[in-house]
C-alpha cells in the first residue's frame, strides 16, 4: 500500500503504541524509499523526453514538413502588383517570386519577368506559393500560362488545384520543378520539360488526372521520355506515368530498377 505524504503525517500523529510506532517508521521509511524512486524516475521520463524532442528535431531538419527555400523564410516583402499578381521578395531583397493571380484575365496569362515593388524593380526568379493564402495561388485561372525566362524554379504547390489550367508553358530557363508543384491540375492533358531542368520532384504530377504525356527535350541530361511516360535520362528510375493515359496495361522497360514515389497514382484505368 502506497500513502499520502500527508497520510504519513497522519499516521504519525496516531501512534501511541510502541507496537503502531515501529508501524509508523517501517511506513514512512518505505515511502521514503519510494519517494527517491519517484524522484528517479521523474529524472529519467524527463531526460527520456528532452532526447525525444532532440529525436524529433532531428527528424524535421532532415526531412522537413516541407522544403524550405530563401523564399520560404520570412520574406522582406509581400504584396499584390497592379495587375493582379501576389509576390514575396526574398529575404536577400534582390528577387522576387510569383506567389499567385488575383486579377481577372483569362486565355493567355503572361506571368511577368520583372515587377516594381519598393525596393525598386526586382526580377522574378521562382512561382511559389504564399502559405497565408494556400492553396489559392492561381487555382482561380482559367486558361493558359506561360512563365518567362527569368524564372529557374517552379516551386512546391506552385499552380496547386489549378483545376481549369490547360497548358503551361516551361521555359529553358527553368532548373528545378518541386514537389507537386502540378498537384490536381485535372484540366492539364500535356507537359513539355525543357533541356534546363536538372531536378523533378516525385509527385511532382499527381492528381493530374487528364495527364497523357510528359515529354522531355531530347538535349536535357537528366530526364527522358517513352510513350509520354517520365523518366531519369538513363530510364533506370520511372518518375511519372501520367494518371491520364488510357491504357489499362503497361510493360515497365527493363532497364528500371527504381520507381519514384507516387509514380503510378491516380492511374486508375491500369
Amino acid at each position: 500500500v502506497k500513502f499520502s505524504y500527508d497520510g504519513i503525517n497522519n499516521i504519525k500523529e496516531m501512534v501511541n503504541t510502541n507496537e503502531l510506532k515501529e508501524l509508523g517508521k517501517l511506513t514512512e521509511t518505505s515511502f521514503t524509499r519510494e519517494r527517491k524512486m519517484g524522484n528517479n524516475l521523474k529524472e529519467i521520463c524527463k531526460g527520456s523526453i528532452v532526447r525525444m524532442l532532440v529525436m524529433v528535431a532531428a527528424v524535421i531538419a532532415l526531412c522537413g514538413v516541407r522544403p524550405e527555400t530563401a523564399y520560404a523564410a520570412t520574406p522582406n516583402a509581400t504584396g499584390t502588383t497592379g495587375d493582379g499578381f501576389t509576390y514575396e521578395v526574398n529575404v536577400n531583397g534582390d528577387a522576387a517570386a510569383i506567389t499567385g493571380y488575383e486579377g481577372n484575365q483569362s486565355g493567355n496569362l503572361v506571368i511577368p519577368s520583372t515587377i516594381t515593388v519598393e525596393q525598386g524593380s526586382l526580377p522574378v526568379t521562382r512561382i511559389g506559393y504564399d502559405e497565408d493564402n494556400y492553396p489559392k495561388g492561381f487555382s482561380d485561372f482559367a486558361g493558359s500560362i506561360t512563365i518567362p525566362n527569368s524564372v529557374t524554379s517552379i516551386g512546391e504547390y506552385a499552380f496547386c488545384s489549378c483545376t481549369k489550367l490547360a497548358n503551361i508553358t516551361i521555359p529553358n530557363s527553368i532548373t528545378s520543378i518541386e514537389y507537386r508543384a502540378f498537384v490536381a491540375c485535372t484540366s492539364l492533358t500535356a507537359i513539355t520539360i525543357p533541356s534546363s531542368v536538372t531536378s523533378i520532384d516525385d509527385e511532382t504530377f499527381s492528381g493530374c488526372t487528364s495527364l497523357t504525356s510528359i515529354e522531355v527535350d531530347e538535349n536535357n541530361t537528366c530526364y527522358s521520355s517513352a510513350d509520354g511516360v517520365l523518366f531519369n535520362k538513363d530510364k533506370v528510375k520511372l518518375v511519372c506515368y501520367p494518371a491520364g493515359k488510357t491504357n489499362n496495361e503497361y510493360d515497365i522497360p527493363d532497364t528500371v530498377k527504381i520507381i519514384g514515389d507516387g509514380a503510378f497514382i491516380d492511374c486508375t484505368r491500369l
